[in-house]
């Protein structure tokens, strides 16, 4: 559904979804996580979800966070305090897309 900058449903925002992650920094990031190396066969949605203040799961999160693509997402965070209110991502899903692409999902604390 639209927001049509309606400040209320602006502030329910709780996933960004990259569908067919292209950037090299951030699949290699997604390869160290899993272990594997290139083209690898992602995991259907919902993925494998990471939760960056998890004692097991929670480097990865953050290696993924700190990936080009995460970067992104915690830009658009920090620009727009004033429209969204203080978030954070407190999930990272990583899974394939349809023709078995990288996809990430990132969800955002409310």
């Amino acid at each position: 559904r639209l927001c049509n900058n309606e400040l209320a449903c602006l502030q329910r925002l709780q996933w960004l979804i990259h569908y067919t992650v292209l950037n090299p920094v951030s699949e290699a990031v997604a390869n160290t996580v899993f272990g594997t190396s290139g083209n690898s066969a992602w995991p259907a949605w919902p993925g494998r979800g990471f939760v960056p203040y998890d004692s097991v799961y929670g480097q990865p999160a953050k290696a993924l966070i700190g990936c080009p693509n995460g970067h992104g997402v915690a830009y658009l965070l920090a620009q727009h305090v004033r429209e969204y209110g203080p978030r954070a991502i407190d999930e990272v899903r990583v899974f394939g897309s349809d023709s078995e692409l990288l996809c990430m999902g990132w969800h955002v604390a409310i």
